[in-house]
């Protein structure tokens, strides 16, 4: 061929790279589209202003899982950047550094609140514990930076993929909601009912701190104020335990009539554990805290009883007596309900069991209004309910109980609604409540705009709990008894409060499931050799098949 040739082929090839070089497509044949990008995530991505900045800490030598877990990372924030320049990223491990600054460095990462995961690293005869930091932080100029972490749940050894494979599926969530807190011009106030017995001290700590990031809280007073404000886009209401007046309903009445959703978690019964593990036995009553009738009316019933599931968490009894000492062993206490998610609402993404502690069922009424009620928290099938008042002791976890007393589940334990709730006070709007509108410039609404509430028949599982030792607040969902985190109850209370503030798009980027093809190991030691003879002696003896028949025709060919 002239040479002339070979330089035209050349130019048209660096040309050709030219043009689609900046444009380069790519396809995703991939059945769980793992390397797809959502439409909400790539839009608001794309919409990145001012220049955003990744530093992923998880970088270092890690199993092979973890590394799978590592190259998707990058593949998210790759094409993050492809979409947008202004968002760029790098990869470090934090304590490579010189040995006379670890210690610097490990306190400055706990101020920051980056707690370090053991990871065990070996070839599967010795295994070796390696710190590692699964987390990113995004930030933005003078922004506050938010912490991602990368891990969910906290690995083991006995279930390492199924974290990694969930965390993998929740990678796109975590980052685009991260982009979408530092793009938010102003922190948006969120309402906290702090009157009627409310639960809002160290009991409050992990709800506040994870909401604090990235909302400013307000404290709520009905004995102080006639109306809620309509600016909160959310009220939290956390374990009343005082009796609401009518006053107190017609501000939340109000408050639900011009557009504010509500998020309850309410204890309908009187129950303590503490009672009952000391003296043997409780007496659980109903507690009147007087919102069942306004609940009634937005199209909730709350039932004055205690569902018993077979699917529960444990607590410790005593097994035997050990010279004077009494021995405690774990015994499943069905009055600790491992809650079920329930329905396709992004509320349910990711969600896994949640521990509860005592919960109530609820139904669901027709009313009038266009409402929707999707149910988000459910107990097993193999469930039951009692009725209160009624005494609890100790004795049901010395026996197995019997599976076919456990028939009538599944019972609502959590509710979503959402439309246009009827009001509570239609046709009876005193003089005093319409002189109290009248003074804020508003007038009574009889119906109300879209609003959403929520409703957990447990209270307690946002709790937070603390270790005897030192005072030290436990992880949400933790299990002092079981030393198992549940993850589920951090889950879906930040996944509530995400979608009651309007974010439900971005949560359905949580519903994208990573599957993992899992190697079987027992089959692959079987048949190693063969798989070995076949990868290393099969190549061979297609290039020396190739080499025959070359041979052939080129002695065919010059003789």
């Amino acid at each position: 061929m002239d040479k002339k040739y070979y330089i035209i082929i050349i130019v048209i090839l660096l040309i050709f790279n030219y043009i689609i070089g900046p444009n380069t497509a790519s396809w995703d044949l991939t059945e769980d589209k793992r390397y797809s990008l959502g439409e909400v995530t790539e839009n608001l991505v794309e919409n990145v202003e001012e220049p955003i900045l990744v530093e992923v800490l998880f970088e270092g030598d890690f199993p092979a899982g973890y590394k799978r877990l590592q190259e998707s990372i990058k593949d998210i924030l790759s094409g993050f950047k492809s979409l947008n320049s202004k968002i760029r990223y790098v990869s470090e491990d934090p304590l490579d550094v010189p040995q006379d600054q670890l210690e610097e460095r490990q306190q400055l990462l706990a101020k920051q609140g980056l707690v370090p995961f053991p990871i065990s690293v070996g070839d599967g005869s010795e295994f070796v514990a390696k710190t590692a930091f699964p987390y990113a932080i995004f930030s933005k100029n003078d922004a506050p930076p938010v912490i991602i972490q990368l891990l969910e749940g906290a690995p083991d050894g006995n279930n390492d993929e199924a974290v990694i494979n969930n965390s993998i599926s929740q990678l796109e969530y975590k980052f685009s909601n991260a982009i979408q807190k530092l793009s938010s011009s102003e922190r948006r106030r969120i309402g906290i009912l702090t009157s009627n017995g409310t639960k809002v001290g160290p009991s409050f700590y992990h709800m506040s701190s994870e909401l604090s990031r990235y909302y400013a809280l307000d404290a709520v007073n009905l004995d102080s104020t006639d109306l809620i404000s309509p600016d909160y886009p959310l009220l939290i209401i956390q374990d009343p335990s005082e009796s609401f007046t009518t006053d107190n309903l017609f501000a939340i009445d109000q408050y639900v009539m011009n557009g504010g959703n509500v998020l309850w978690f309410i204890n309908t019964v009187n129950v303590n554990l503490d009672s009952i593990r000391a003296n043997g036995e409780h007496i659980c009553i109903a507690r009147d805290i007087n919102v069942d009738n306004l609940l009634f009316k937005y199209g909730m019933r709350l039932n004055s009883d205690l569902v018993l599931d077979l699917e529960c968490s444990s607590i410790p009894q005593v097994s035997s007596v050990v010279n004077g000492k009494p021995k405690y062993e774990n015994r499943p206490w069905v009055y600790h309900a491992l809650g079920q998610v329930q329905g396709n609402s992004p509320i349910t993404y990711g969600v896994d069991r949640v521990d509860l502690d005592f919960p109530s069922s609820i139904d669901t009424v027709k009313v009038d209004g266009d409402l929707k009620r999707s149910v988000i928290l459910s107990s097993s099938a193999y469930s039951k309910n009692q009725n209160v008042p009624l005494t609890i002791t100790t004795d049901i976890t010395r026996a197995n109980p019997d599976p076919a007393l456990f028939n009538e589940g599944p019972f609502i334990l959590g509710l979503l609604s959402e439309g246009q709730f009827p009001s509570f006070f239609r046709n009876r709007v005193s003089s005093v409540q319409q002189e109290i509108l009248r003074k804020a410039g508003t007038t009574y609404k009889e119906l109300s705009q879209t609003s959403k509430q929520v409703v957990v028949t447990d209270a307690d599982f946002v709790k937070t709990n603390y270790t005897a030792r030192n005072g030290e607040p436990l992880p949400l969902g933790a299990n002092k008894w079981e030393r198992k985190v549940y993850q589920g109850n951090y889950n879906l209370l930040v996944n509530t409060i995400e979608y009651m503030m309007g974010n439900g798009p971005l949560l359905k980027s949580k519903s994208k499931n990573i599957k993992v093809r899992m190697l079987n190991t027992v089959k692959a030691k079987d048949e190693k050799g063969k798989w070995q003879l076949l990868n290393l002696g099969l190549p061979l003896v297609f290039l020396l098949f190739i080499g025959m028949v070359y041979n052939f025709i080129r002695k065919k060919r010059y003789g």
